[in-house]
């Protein structure tokens, strides 16, 4: 696989973002534009991307009073291994330590921010 580049999420990002979780979950309902817009806004939307901007997944960490809220852990179809997601849970694992915050993932996916 191609370099990868992780990087914190923006406005012109959350189509992208919005494509990635209908590839990703077909079969789920997914929180539509505004709901994701609201994500990049509130807390860190990580993104993970090849060289070439592909976008390979992404996880959200919100941090409250001493806690990392993790949710929203999602991967390309096409790339899906264990390999991305420890990466993409140990990036945010080290947010919440970065801020003196236990990381805790969310049952329920989406967290409203």
């Amino acid at each position: 696989m191609d370099q990868l580049f992780m990087h914190r999420a923006a406005s012109e990002d959350v189509d992208a973002i919005c494509d990635l979780l209908r590839r990703a979950r077909p079969a789920e309902p997914i929180p539509d534009r505004d709901a994701i817009a609201r994500l990049v806004d509130n807390g860190w939307l990580l993104l993970l991307e090849a060289s070439n901007a592909e976008l390979l997944g992404a996880v959200h960490v919100r941090l409250e009073r001493g806690v990392g809220h993790v949710s929203l852990l999602t991967i390309e179809p096409d790339h899906r291994t264990e390999e991305l997601a420890v990466r993409l849970l140990g990036v945010a694992s080290a947010l919440c330590d970065a801020f003196g915050c236990t990381p805790h993932e969310e049952l329920g996916d989406i967290v409203a921010a």
